[in-house]
């Protein structure tokens, strides 16, 4: 066979390859959620998507301006991941359950995981 008829036909198997993959209509995975805390696991955190690798959930536990401060639980798919971000005014994170690793800029990462009583 002519080589390059043989590239063109490996080239229109791959691009029939590709096409029939993208056709597939992409179904939402129905995750459930597991109870880790009474704190509710919130909806799919879609708004922030773009700063995950993976999904996160969030549930904003109050609207009372006069705390002046965001309290919120955030719950991670497993292998779930954040890009680099900094909080301007500061965090306080509080592990309810699984675990995980967290990073401060010029510090060693850490693992937290939740309290074992």
């Amino acid at each position: 066979m002519n080589k390059n008829l043989q590239k063109i036909l490996i080239i229109v198997c791959y691009l029939l390859a590709m096409l029939s993959c993208n056709n597939k209509k992409t179904e939402k995975m129905n995750i459930e959620i597991p109870k880790i805390s009474d704190f509710p696991p919130g909806e799919e955190n879609a708004g922030f998507a773009q700063y995950f690798t993976g999904r996160s959930y969030l549930a904003t536990l109050t609207t009372n301006k006069d705390l002046n401060v965001p309290l919120a639980n955030i719950t991670f798919e497993p292998g779930c991941r954040n890009n680099w971000h900094k909080h301007t005014g500061g965090q306080i994170l509080i592990v309810v359950g699984g675990e995980g690793l967290y990073q401060e800029r010029g510090k060693p990462s850490r693992h937290l995981k939740s309290v074992m009583l």
